[in-house]
């Protein structure tokens, strides 16, 4: 059964090309999917959730046609209508217009609004062709919404005119003539005509104009204005009469009179409030008294005014609290005196305007104010001529010398004596004594020194500073205050020369500088003078190194792509790095990623499906070292945490070991879902890869009649495989009375291996059966072997053996005994030594002898851990090295005998059918590497194949579109690049990608398809013509389309239909 195990190498399947075409249905009744059906979900508790990015996100995306996403930043569903994204969500979506096609004017009006588009009818935009005729009722008319102009004249009959409907208002008065009354009703009647004399009837004059007589009228106007004021009718309760008060007594002309109550004020009502309270009831007796609590009362601190009279000099305050309130400030307006004392000597006065304060003069003329012995202060004479005075004695320390002047002072002769300004001048203008070359600079103590200027600088006796050569460094000129006029030419003597650094020489040097010009889109790089450099193939002259700007448009903005060895052919539009290499018949190694570690380190690739600032890797592609030369495992990683964690090497989905075993560290996914308890892969009637049933189970064991006479002569052992195998009951009971039968195992090929059950009766008959047809297959141990009562009738009748999973098969003693004369034999399991361990299988018949063999015998033994399975004649066999169990860590080893996972294979593992295994969900990786599970690849949800290393996307291949396979590539690649410098005819190999032509006369293209059909077709070459002229070459169709055989100077794009060479730049 293992060569139908389907394991999951998901990264040999993935990469194999297979034309497949397969119904997939997800969710309930898997089974069950209409024929016409390429994909079917159902579920009543599930739902899809299609790719979910954010609109930057969307706007990278250029799919087929009719390709769905949801916009978490519009969080509505987009379709791709093969030319942008579209929101379902927005009205405008559907192209809906308020264009008129069929009507005059527009009649819908359409608002967006942030659910979606809002239809409404427009505006005076409903006319009668678009209502239905007797569609308008009386209901749906507006009172007072219908004018004259809507009624079509005369279309209004008097059957339309409620009774008493129309008013005076409404009748033209010069249209009404009285014709147009009628009187058959007796409306107007004799007893409403006012006089039957001419004079009151209404006639037409002479100019056509009525006169109406109403003297009569106002004749009895009169005459009743006149009875009133008579008061003929002398009627009392119809008299005008008038009111009159006086106090609290209101009287009636010819009337009564009535006193009014008087309000006492107890009928208003005051309530009191925060802060008031009232007293009294409003009576005159007890007035209302409004008391308001919690305001100063207290008089003695209200604002009060203040005067003052200039003229007395009197301050008076108002609301004083005590007599009087007024202060005369006399004494400070001056002459009233002051309280100081003086000594009536040297000081007068009583500081008055009358009598001020005065310093009385001294007696003797010349003295002066002058502190005496005992302090103080009297008048002293001036010291006597020819005396000389202290400078204490004329000035006081720190006193000012009053603006006077110390005159005629001689020369100085000792160092502290004073000098006059005359001679500190001409001390100065003469220079004084100084050494030639010295200066005077302060010294220690702030005392004059001569020196002489030395150092980095000198001063010569004329002024002249000069400042020494090779002595002013960086740190002594300010940064910035070079100007370009102060450098020399240092020696440049060619435009266009720059100044370097020359490890080789140590020092500054004059260089010409390197062209930092070169072919569109090419890269540049350090050469080994560290000059700008680019890299050409080295025949066709193509660059290998180049950044596409106008590669990979998303949303027709172009992005760039980096394109590493492509030596002419064009970068894959959608991929960011393209690495192209050339090597015919063998492996080639465009990419390598190292980690140059110890000898427990790992490398992977690492894949991340994640927006915006996160860039966290949950699927790597890693390959963990495990042994010397960098020997290792290769692992696929899987971080399933809901976090910003990257995969580790402890995240292992599954692995390919060193020794190219495999360990799964998850669930095999058959086709029919996880396997459960006991269940082995096979495969079912359509060729799928199953969990199913093991081994051979549900046997049967009966007695049957085999050559169908009626009479039961054999018995049968079924397996669940319908494979039967019978003895002749004949065989097993060959005569009577015979007793003492063995019951062994034996070899009966003589290969040292027991390979068959013999039961040999008293009489020496013997009935073998083959161990590995008692023995074919099934996991089932520690059976019992027991005689039964199956009719629960209180006598064993039955033969009955029990496997480890419950299975029982019994046989009908009375048919295994059909005509011995021992009888109620036991046929059972024991334990012999007494261990509490069944040991033996023993039969016993009714005369109580025993025949016993060990269980061990029945079976077939072999080395620890082996597993057996039959041999090409059927025979039970082992091969320990190539097929191993270890009981202890529950590892099968194919090939090895030291299994280090659940599965370690030893060898090259095949599958005809494919292998399955999980996608792996973003970046995370569902096949890794041993020794880093972050590095390996995944299917993402777009079918894409991911290639990971160290949770990070590396590679993607895309889902083959019009017979079309997209790789990207997140890094670089490098293609072969030549330089033909041998000149003649030069030929394009096929290995070649970019040749650069130093000094070649012609070029010799291979043909499109050389050999076979289109073996040629879609290869690239690159050439690169710097010979400085056009060439000849084999002949292509050039940019227009025009066959020619010129290879002009520059840079060439060559590719092969399968019959043409073709320019493609």
């Amino acid at each position: 059964m293992l060569n139908r195990i389907a394991l999951p190498i998901l990264f040999i399947g993935l990469l194999m090309t297979t034309a497949v075409t397969a119904q997939v249905k997800i969710g309930d009744d898997p089974q069950t999917i209409d024929a016409n059906s390429l994909l079917e979900l159902q579920s009543n508790d599930k739902v899809l959730v299609i790719t979910r990015v954010d609109s930057l996100q969307m706007t990278n995306i250029v799919p087929n046609r009719g390709a769905l996403v949801y916009n978490t930043t519009a969080n509505c569903v987009y379709y791709y209508n093969g030319t942008q994204w579209v929101n379902l969500c927005d009205g405008s979506s559907g192209n809906l217009t308020a264009d008129p096609l069929v009507n005059d004017i527009s009649t819908i009006v359409i608002t967006q609004t942030e659910n979606g588009s809002n239809f409404e009818i427009a505006p005076n935009s409903i006319n009668s062709e678009q209502i239905i005729n007797g569609g308008i009722n009386g209901v749906d008319i507006q009172d007072g919404s219908i004018g004259q102009g809507k009624l079509q004249n005369n279309s209004v009959t008097q059957d339309k005119l409620s009774e008493n409907s129309v008013g005076a208002f409404a009748l033209d008065n010069d249209n009404i003539n009285l014709s147009d009354f009628t009187n058959d009703e007796g409306f107007i009647t004799n007893a409403d005509i006012i006089s039957g004399d001419a004079g009151n009837v209404i006639q037409v004059g002479s100019d056509n104009g009525a006169f109406y007589d109403d003297s009569l009228l106002q004749a009895e106007i009169d005459a009743n204005t006149a009875a009133n004021t008579a008061d003929t009718d002398q009627s009392p309760t119809n008299e005008l009469q008038n009111l009159s008060i006086s106090g609290d007594q209101l009287s009636i002309t010819n009337g009564n009179t009535i006193t009014i109550p008087t309000s006492n004020g107890s009928d208003t009502r005051i309530i009191g409030g925060t802060n008031t309270q009232v007293a009294g009831n409003g009576t005159i007796a007890t007035p209302y008294q409004i008391n308001v609590t919690g305001v100063d009362t207290d008089t003695t601190n209200e604002i009060q005014d203040i005067t003052f009279n200039t003229t007395t000099n009197v301050l008076t305050i108002s609301n004083n609290l005590t007599t009087g309130g007024q202060v005369d400030l006399s004494s400070l307006a001056g002459g009233g005196g002051s309280t100081e004392v003086v000594d009536g000597i040297t000081l007068t006065g009583i500081g008055t305007g009358a009598d001020p304060f005065k310093i009385e003069p001294s007696t003797t003329t010349g003295q002066f104010l002058s502190t005496d012995g005992s302090g103080n202060v009297v008048w002293a004479n001036v010291p006597v001529t020819g005396a000389t005075p202290a400078l204490s004695q004329v000035l006081t320390t720190n006193n000012s010398a009053g603006n006077l002047q110390i005159k005629d002072l001689q020369d100085p002769t000792v160092n502290q004596d004073a000098a006059t300004k005359a001679y500190v001048d001409a001390t100065v203008a003469s220079g004084g004594a100084l050494t030639d070359g010295s200066i005077l600079i302060g010294g220690t103590g702030d005392v004059a020194q001569q020196l002489t200027i030395s150092g980095d600088a000198t001063m010569d006796n004329a002024g002249v500073l000069t400042i020494e050569d090779e002595v002013i460094e960086s740190i002594n000129i300010t940064n910035g205050t070079i100007a370009l006029e102060d450098f020399s030419n240092m020696g440049a003597d060619t435009d266009g020369q720059i100044m370097r650094w020359s490890e080789t020489n140590g020092q500054w040097e004059i260089a010409s500088a390197a062209s930092h010009t070169g072919q569109s889109k090419s890269l540049f790089f350090a050469d080994v003078n560290g000059d700008p450099a680019q890299a050409f193939h080295p025949t066709n002259g193509n660059p290998s190194l180049i950044w596409d700007y106008d590669s990979r448009v998303v949303s027709g903005r172009a992005y760039g792509a980096l394109g590493i060895g492509l030596d002419g052919n064009t970068i894959n539009p959608v991929v960011k790095t393209h690495i192209d290499d050339r090597v015919f018949g063998g492996l080639s190694y465009p990419l390598i990623i190292q980690n140059r570690g110890d000898a427990t380190s790992a490398v992977g690739l690492a894949f991340s499906v994640a927006s915006g600032s996160n860039n966290h890797a949950k699927g790597v592609l890693a390959f963990e070292r495990t042994g010397a030369q960098a020997q290792g495992n290769f692992h696929f990683l899987q971080d399933v945490s809901a976090d910003n964690s990257n995969a580790d090497i402890n995240d292992k989905s599954f692995s390919i070991l060193s020794n190219k075993d495999i360990q799964l560290y998850g669930n095999l996914i058959a086709r029919n879902g996880a396997g459960s308890d006991g269940q082995v892969l096979t495969t079912n009637a359509a060729g799928e890869t199953v969990w199913g049933a093991g081994g051979v189970t549900n046997s049967t064991f009966a007695v049957t009649d085999t050559d169908s006479d009626g009479t039961d002569d054999s018995l049968t052992l079924t397996d669940s495989d319908g494979t039967s195998l019978s003895v002749a009951l004949s065989s097993i009971n060959s005569g009577s009375d015979t007793t003492n039968a063995s019951l062994t195992v034996s070899d009966t090929d003589a290969d040292g291996d027991d390979d068959t059950l013999t039961l040999t009766d008293s009489a020496g008959g013997t009935v073998t059966i083959a161990l590995a047809d008692i023995n074919s297959g099934a996991n089932t141990t520690n059976s019992t072997f027991a005689v039964t009562d199956t009719d629960s009738d209180g006598t064993d009748d039955s033969l009955t053996i029990t496997d480890s999973e419950g299975t029982s098969l019994s046989v009908p003693l009375a048919d295994i005994n059909s005509g011995a004369n021992t009888t109620n034999s036991t046929f059972a399991v024991t334990d012999t030594d007494s261990d509490g361990t069944d040991d033996s299988l023993t039969i016993t018949d009714s005369e109580g002898t025993s025949l016993s063999v060990p269980l061990a015998d029945l079976g077939p033994k072999g080395n620890q851990g082996s597993i057996f399975f039959a041999d090409n004649d059927g025979s039970v066999t082992e091969n320990n090295g190539e097929l191993f169990w270890d009981n202890t860590n529950n590892r099968l080893g194919i090939g090895t005998t030291f299994p280090l996972d659940e599965v370690h294979v030893d060898g090259a593992i095949r599958a005809d059918s494919g292998f399955r295994a999980y996608d792996g969900l973003s970046t995370e990786v569902a096949y890794s590497f041993s020794s880093d599970t972050s590095t390996g690849m995944n299917l993402d949800t777009d079918n894409q194949l991911n290639l990971l290393s160290n949770g990070e996307v590396a590679m993607v291949v895309g889902q083959p579109t019009l017979g079309i396979t997209n790789v990207r590539v997140k890094g670089a690649f490098s293609t072969p690049i030549r330089t033909d410098t041998g000149g003649g005819a030069i030929s394009i190999l096929g290995d070649d990608y970019t040749v650069i032509i130093n000094n070649g006369s012609s070029v010799i293209l291979p043909g499109p398809a050389t050999t076979g059909a289109g073996i040629n077709e879609g290869k690239i070459y690159i050439l690169k013509n710097i010979t400085g002229a056009p060439i000849t070459i084999s002949s292509y169709s050039d940019s227009d389309g025009v066959n020619t055989t010129t290879l002009d100077i520059g840079v060439t794009h060559l590719q092969s239909d399968g019959t043409t060479w073709h320019q493609i730049n």
